[in-house]
């Protein structure tokens, strides 16, 4: 039995041919971090700080979130990190971040939400006898038995109602909760949009939570399917040229000679 998660069934989604080099040969390719991803990264690390001294009834104040903040950046910054947006520089960056973190401060320093779980490290048993793996940034309960499933994005993108209502990751997760916390009366799945300041808030019906599951056991048969057969089909499309892999990859090379 194997253990899957969202980010692999997304990839064999967008290109069976990418799920084989990725999960099935290993390739290694030298991965260049965007400034984007990087100023997410210590977001994350400093709001799971943030809950953890919260845990132990020590709250810190902005200033030593924003100190940690710093201390991260200059440990972990390189020059190797791309900027794509040639508009913004990396000072530009690390304000950004900031604002993200002193407005999520503002938000949440009083919340009464228990916290259960940051970044946890677990696993779902699917009917199939594969397993999901779950990543949640934030798992926490109120006093009335509501637990909320939360994640956070630094994304420049607005999460749209219709995306959360039908987020197959969260609402998996959503499952995991259920069965792990039988005192759950409610499950509420929660996105920190924190480029805007604003939460977008979803929950699942049993029917919908079947249908999530009915989907990821589908595609895993289908990537078992093409694992026996040793067929794994490229899906040419515009994707295609932000590809990790496309210099190794016999159909993209074929269809930029087209």
């Amino acid at each position: 039995m194997e253990t899957y998660s969202h980010s692999k069934l997304s990839t064999f989604e967008q290109c069976p041919k990418k799920y084989k080099f990725q999960y099935v040969d290993h390739v290694k390719v030298d991965i260049k971090n965007t400034i984007e991803a990087f100023m997410g990264g210590i977001v994350h690390k400093v709001l799971e700080k943030f809950y953890l001294n919260k845990k132990n009834n020590l709250l810190l104040d902005k200033d030593e979130l924003f100190s940690l903040f710093d201390s991260l950046w200059e440990e972990e910054f390189t020059e190797e990190i791309i900027f794509v947006k040639k508009t913004l520089n990396e000072e530009d960056y690390k304000q950004m971040g900031k604002k993200f973190i002193e407005n999520y401060y503002d938000r949440f320093k009083e919340d009464k939400m228990k916290i259960i779980a940051l970044e946890t490290q677990d696993k779902l048993k699917l009917p199939d006898g594969n397993e999901w793996h779950i990543r949640i940034d934030k798992l926490g309960h109120d006093e009335h038995g509501t637990y909320f499933v939360c994640d956070y994005k630094t994304s420049s993108k607005m999460k749209l109602q219709t995306e959360a209502d039908n987020d197959r990751q969260m609402g998996m997760y959503s499952i995991w909760v259920k069965e792990k916390f039988k005192d759950a009366k409610a499950i509420k799945l929660v996105w920190h949009m924190l480029a805007f300041n604003e939460d977008i808030f979803s929950d699942r019906q049993e029917t919908q939570l079947k249908k999530h599951q009915y989907e990821v056991i589908t595609l895993i048969k289908k990537i078992e399917h093409s694992l026996k057969e040793s067929n794994f089909p490229a899906k040419i499309g515009p994707l295609c040229n932000y590809c990790i892999f496309q210099n190794i990859c016999d159909d993209f090379k074929k269809s930029k000679k087209v």
